[in-house]
């Protein structure tokens, strides 16, 4: 028994050592990136002669492409009800929580937390296909 009380702050230690050793060597390799990060590229310096350029053109009054218009109405769209999804299960984990042992009452909380949690993963994965498709088409209009 006192053997183990031993041993267990040695491989405490040694394992206090090895998370330091980490962070380090994780913090020296971000410290030797860090410079080169932040190096613009010609590529980088372009697009902001192109943004001023198109500034200094049309000022901030950009115009917009349709598809562009389409791409924010439905990201609006499934902002909004990933919203009133949220709201959906918050609503059934206060009706499951004040449902006082009643069965049908913790029932009928499981069953609208159930669809709401469907229906949030529905519009979270209908929200990425829209932003991969909406950058898929501004991409092959070329804006």
């Amino acid at each position: 028994m006192s053997l183990r009380l031993f041993t267990r702050p040695a491989a405490a230690l040694a394992r206090a050592k090895r998370i330091i050793k980490l962070a380090l060597l994780n913090l020296g390799l971000f410290l030797l990136a860090w410079p080169l990060a932040t190096q613009a590229t010609p590529a980088q310096e372009n697009f902001e002669n192109l943004q001023r350029f198109g500034l200094s053109v049309y000022g901030q009054n950009v115009p917009r492409t349709p598809t562009e218009i389409v791409a924010s109405l439905v990201t609006i769209l499934l902002g909004f009800l990933s919203t009133l999804f949220v709201i959906l299960i918050l609503i059934a984990g206060f009706q499951w929580m004040t449902s006082g042992g009643n069965e049908q009452k913790v029932e009928s909380a499981k069953s609208h937390l159930k669809a709401a949690t469907i229906g949030l993963v529905i519009i979270l994965i209908s929200y990425s296909i829209s932003l991969s498709i909406s950058a898929w088409l501004i991409k092959a209009v070329g804006r």
